[in-house]
Protein backbone atom coordinates (compact mmCIF):
# COMPACT_ATOMS: atom_id res chain seq x y z
CA UNK A 1 0.00 0.00 0.00
CA UNK A 2 1.18 3.54 -1.03
CA UNK A 3 1.96 5.82 2.05
CA UNK A 4 -0.12 9.16 2.36
CA UNK A 5 2.81 11.48 1.08
CA UNK A 6 3.16 9.11 -1.70
CA UNK A 7 0.11 9.22 -2.82
CA UNK A 8 -0.04 13.16 -2.44
CA UNK A 9 3.11 13.34 -4.89
CA UNK A 10 1.92 11.65 -7.11
CA UNK A 11 -1.86 13.57 -7.37
CA UNK A 12 0.47 16.66 -7.59
CA UNK A 13 2.17 14.69 -10.16
CA UNK A 14 5.43 16.63 -8.05
CA UNK A 15 8.10 14.45 -8.88
CA UNK A 16 10.93 15.37 -6.67
CA UNK A 17 8.39 14.76 -4.02
CA UNK A 18 7.48 11.16 -5.31
CA UNK A 19 11.45 10.44 -5.63
CA UNK A 20 11.52 11.69 -1.74
CA UNK A 21 8.89 9.90 -0.15
CA UNK A 22 8.82 6.27 -1.94
CA UNK A 23 11.25 4.26 -0.34
CA UNK A 24 10.49 1.38 -0.99
CA UNK A 25 7.02 1.44 -2.94
CA UNK A 26 6.36 -1.61 -4.85
CA UNK A 27 6.67 0.03 -9.01
CA UNK A 28 4.15 -1.45 -10.20
CA UNK A 29 1.20 -0.09 -7.91
CA UNK A 30 3.06 3.65 -8.08
CA UNK A 31 2.50 3.03 -12.43
CA UNK A 32 -0.60 2.16 -11.45
CA UNK A 33 -1.75 5.06 -8.77
CA UNK A 34 0.24 7.42 -11.34
CA UNK A 35 -2.03 6.76 -14.81
CA UNK A 36 -5.05 6.42 -12.62
CA UNK A 37 -4.37 10.38 -11.27
CA UNK A 38 -3.05 11.55 -14.55
CA UNK A 39 0.76 11.74 -13.04
CA UNK A 40 2.45 11.94 -16.42
CA UNK A 41 5.45 13.54 -15.30
CA UNK A 42 5.87 10.77 -12.84
CA UNK A 43 4.44 8.18 -15.64
CA UNK A 44 7.05 8.88 -17.57
CA UNK A 45 9.66 8.69 -14.98
CA UNK A 46 8.65 5.83 -13.69
CA UNK A 47 8.56 4.00 -16.85
CA UNK A 48 11.93 4.73 -17.19
CA UNK A 49 13.08 3.45 -15.15
CA UNK A 50 14.55 -0.57 -15.15
CA UNK A 51 11.67 -2.91 -15.36
CA UNK A 52 9.20 0.08 -15.72
CA UNK A 53 7.63 -0.52 -18.63
CA UNK A 54 6.97 -4.38 -17.83
CA UNK A 55 5.67 -3.20 -14.39
CA UNK A 56 3.61 -1.02 -15.89
CA UNK A 57 1.46 -3.79 -17.90
CA UNK A 58 1.46 -6.21 -15.26
CA UNK A 59 -1.70 -7.04 -13.00
CA UNK A 60 -1.75 -4.77 -9.58
CA UNK A 61 -1.55 -6.62 -6.35
CA UNK A 62 -4.27 -4.00 -5.05
CA UNK A 63 -6.65 -4.08 -8.36
CA UNK A 64 -6.05 -7.29 -10.32
CA UNK A 65 -5.78 -5.16 -13.02
CA UNK A 66 -3.99 -2.99 -15.68
CA UNK A 67 -3.13 0.65 -15.64
CA UNK A 68 -5.05 1.41 -18.42
CA UNK A 69 -8.63 0.60 -16.44
CA UNK A 70 -7.31 3.47 -14.20
CA UNK A 71 -6.09 5.99 -16.81
CA UNK A 72 -7.32 9.64 -16.13
CA UNK A 73 -5.82 11.28 -19.35
CA UNK A 74 -5.76 10.76 -23.18
CA UNK A 75 -1.70 11.35 -22.96
CA UNK A 76 -1.82 8.32 -20.22
CA UNK A 77 -4.01 6.56 -21.98
CA UNK A 78 -2.07 6.72 -25.84
CA UNK A 79 1.22 6.32 -23.31
CA UNK A 80 -0.09 2.85 -21.96
CA UNK A 81 -1.69 1.86 -25.25
CA UNK A 82 1.95 2.35 -27.04
CA UNK A 83 3.49 -0.18 -24.49
CA UNK A 84 1.04 -2.30 -25.61
CA UNK A 85 -1.76 -2.50 -23.02
CA UNK A 86 -4.99 -3.83 -24.22
CA UNK A 87 -8.11 -1.82 -25.16
CA UNK A 88 -10.62 -4.57 -24.56
CA UNK A 89 -8.28 -5.93 -21.40
CA UNK A 90 -11.04 -7.42 -18.86
CA UNK A 91 -10.95 -7.19 -15.00
CA UNK A 92 -12.52 -10.41 -12.92
CA UNK A 93 -15.89 -8.73 -13.34
CA UNK A 94 -15.60 -8.82 -16.97
CA UNK A 95 -14.92 -5.12 -16.86
CA UNK A 96 -13.24 -2.92 -19.67
CA UNK A 97 -10.69 -0.15 -20.05
CA UNK A 98 -13.97 1.80 -21.63
CA UNK A 99 -16.40 1.02 -18.30
CA UNK A 100 -13.71 2.10 -16.13
CA UNK A 101 -13.77 5.08 -18.38
CA UNK A 102 -17.35 5.97 -18.69
CA UNK A 103 -18.00 5.35 -15.00
CA UNK A 104 -15.35 7.59 -13.83
CA UNK A 105 -16.38 10.54 -16.44
CA UNK A 106 -12.80 10.44 -18.32
CA UNK A 107 -15.07 11.27 -21.52
CA UNK A 108 -10.73 12.45 -23.25
CA UNK A 109 -10.44 8.49 -22.49
CA UNK A 110 -13.15 7.06 -24.50
CA UNK A 111 -12.28 8.15 -27.90
CA UNK A 112 -8.44 7.11 -27.48
CA UNK A 113 -9.62 3.82 -26.50
CA UNK A 114 -11.98 3.76 -29.40
CA UNK A 115 -9.55 4.56 -31.62
CA UNK A 116 -7.44 2.02 -30.52
CA UNK A 117 -10.00 -0.72 -30.98
CA UNK A 118 -11.60 -1.17 -28.03
CA UNK A 119 -15.10 -2.66 -28.12
CA UNK A 120 -18.14 -0.10 -27.65
CA UNK A 121 -20.35 -2.99 -27.30
CA UNK A 122 -18.50 -4.61 -24.61
CA UNK A 123 -20.27 -6.19 -21.58
CA UNK A 124 -19.28 -6.66 -18.31
CA UNK A 125 -20.78 -10.39 -15.98
CA UNK A 126 -24.15 -8.49 -15.44
CA UNK A 127 -24.62 -7.42 -19.50
CA UNK A 128 -23.70 -3.95 -18.64
CA UNK A 129 -22.08 -1.96 -21.86
CA UNK A 130 -20.09 0.71 -21.21
CA UNK A 131 -23.01 3.44 -22.17
CA UNK A 132 -24.88 1.92 -19.09
CA UNK A 133 -21.48 2.80 -17.12
CA UNK A 134 -21.98 6.16 -17.90
CA UNK A 135 -25.68 6.72 -17.40
CA UNK A 136 -25.74 5.10 -14.18
CA UNK A 137 -23.18 8.17 -12.63
CA UNK A 138 -24.97 10.76 -14.87
CA UNK A 139 -21.37 11.42 -16.56
CA UNK A 140 -23.44 13.72 -19.61
CA UNK A 141 -19.64 14.03 -21.55
CA UNK A 142 -19.19 10.28 -21.70
CA UNK A 143 -23.12 9.71 -22.74
CA UNK A 144 -22.55 11.92 -25.32
CA UNK A 145 -18.83 10.65 -26.56
CA UNK A 146 -20.14 7.04 -26.60
CA UNK A 147 -23.69 7.72 -28.46
CA UNK A 148 -21.44 9.68 -31.25
CA UNK A 149 -19.32 6.70 -31.88
CA UNK A 150 -22.75 5.24 -32.54
CA UNK A 151 -23.41 2.75 -28.68
CA UNK A 152 -26.94 1.17 -28.58
CA UNK A 153 -29.49 3.39 -26.58
CA UNK A 154 -31.41 0.73 -26.67
CA UNK A 155 -29.12 -2.02 -25.06
CA UNK A 156 -30.88 -4.28 -22.05
CA UNK A 157 -28.76 -5.58 -19.38
CA UNK A 158 -28.67 -9.31 -17.83
CA UNK A 159 -31.33 -8.35 -15.48
CA UNK A 160 -33.76 -7.01 -17.70
CA UNK A 161 -33.05 -3.05 -17.05
CA UNK A 162 -32.41 -1.04 -20.17
CA UNK A 163 -30.02 1.98 -20.84
CA UNK A 164 -32.65 4.17 -20.17
CA UNK A 165 -34.26 2.70 -16.94
CA UNK A 166 -30.34 3.01 -15.23
CA UNK A 167 -30.58 6.80 -16.41
CA UNK A 168 -33.69 7.28 -14.51
CA UNK A 169 -32.12 5.59 -11.40
CA UNK A 170 -31.27 8.36 -8.49
CA UNK A 171 -32.47 11.99 -7.69
CA UNK A 172 -33.45 14.03 -10.85
CA UNK A 173 -30.25 16.29 -10.75
CA UNK A 174 -29.64 18.38 -14.14
CA UNK A 175 -26.92 16.04 -14.96
CA UNK A 176 -29.12 12.76 -14.86
CA UNK A 177 -32.06 14.18 -16.80
CA UNK A 178 -29.49 15.88 -19.28
CA UNK A 179 -28.71 12.18 -19.93
CA UNK A 180 -31.83 10.79 -20.48
CA UNK A 181 -32.81 13.79 -22.62
CA UNK A 182 -29.30 12.52 -24.36
CA UNK A 183 -31.11 9.03 -24.62
CA UNK A 184 -34.04 9.84 -25.66
CA UNK A 185 -33.01 11.48 -28.74
CA UNK A 186 -30.56 9.31 -29.56
CA UNK A 187 -33.67 7.26 -30.34
CA UNK A 188 -34.30 4.92 -26.46
CA UNK A 189 -37.53 3.30 -26.24
CA UNK A 190 -38.96 3.87 -22.51
CA UNK A 191 -41.02 1.09 -23.26
CA UNK A 192 -37.75 -1.32 -23.01
CA UNK A 193 -37.11 -4.07 -19.89
CA UNK A 194 -38.34 -3.76 -16.56
CA UNK A 195 -38.11 -0.50 -14.77
CA UNK A 196 -39.56 0.88 -11.34
CA UNK A 197 -41.67 3.60 -11.43
CA UNK A 198 -39.35 5.99 -10.09
CA UNK A 199 -37.43 5.64 -13.02
CA UNK A 200 -39.61 5.83 -15.11
CA UNK A 201 -41.24 9.47 -13.77
CA UNK A 202 -38.09 11.20 -15.06
CA UNK A 203 -38.00 8.86 -18.15
CA UNK A 204 -41.58 9.58 -19.25
CA UNK A 205 -41.76 13.02 -18.34
CA UNK A 206 -38.76 13.72 -20.41
CA UNK A 207 -40.40 11.89 -23.33
CA UNK A 208 -42.82 13.25 -23.11
CA UNK A 209 -40.86 16.86 -23.51
CA UNK A 210 -38.86 15.18 -26.25
CA UNK A 211 -41.67 14.18 -28.22
CA UNK A 212 -43.52 17.67 -27.82
CA UNK A 213 -40.31 19.56 -29.26
CA UNK A 214 -40.37 16.69 -32.42
CA UNK A 215 -43.63 17.91 -33.19
CA UNK A 216 -43.08 21.40 -32.90
CA UNK A 217 -40.20 21.47 -35.46
CA UNK A 218 -40.86 22.58 -39.18
CA UNK A 219 -41.26 19.70 -41.63
CA UNK A 220 -38.07 19.46 -44.08
CA UNK A 221 -39.69 19.78 -48.06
Amino acid sequence: MLLPPVLDALEKDDLKKLQRTRKNSNLGELLHRAAAVGAEACLEALLAEPGGEAAALAPSAVTLTIALHGAKTAPVARRLLALGSLPDARTVKQETPLHFAASLGRAEVIPVLLEAGATLEAQDQDGRTPLMAAVNHAHRKCVQALLAAGANPNHVDAGGVSVLAKAGLGSATAARRECVQLLLEAGADPSLGRASGDQLKLVRELAAAVGTARKKKPSKR
